[in-house]
């Protein structure tokens, strides 16, 4: 992977020849939207790129950032996409609230379909 740094963002270009952005709490792939973590992130944090980037909150909360939120939307999508399911941000909204880490995916079929 290669990481650069412009204008205090962070990008690295995967494997794949995909570009995310990092900061210090996450990145832009789906991977990280869905579980929280990615080795785009994690390789990142190993090889010492996020510390180099300014510190824009001290602390980070447990509550989900609007970086998390869009990441997940992004997901959400593409999963509707993936299983044929017409998307709608409705249905985008709706099963971005009800997420968490062990929302099982018959949950989540269960909240397209109502």
């Amino acid at each position: 992977m290669k990481f650069k740094i412009t204008n205090d963002v962070l990008t690295v270009k995967s494997d794949s020849g995909s570009t995310y952005t990092i900061n210090r709490t996450g990145c832009s792939c789906v991977g990280f939207g869905w579980r929280g973590k990615c080795k785009h992130f994690t390789e990142a944090k190993e090889q010492g790129w996020v510390y180099k980037l300014p510190l824009i909150n001290k602390f980070v909360g447990f509550k989900k950032t609007q970086f998390i939120i869009e990441s997940r939307k992004d997901a959400i999508r593409q999963w509707l996409k993936k299983k044929r399911i017409k998307v709608r941000e409705s249905i985008v909204n709706k099963i971005e609230s009800i997420m968490t880490a062990k929302t099982s995916m018959k949950e989540i079929l269960a909240c397209v379909r109502n």
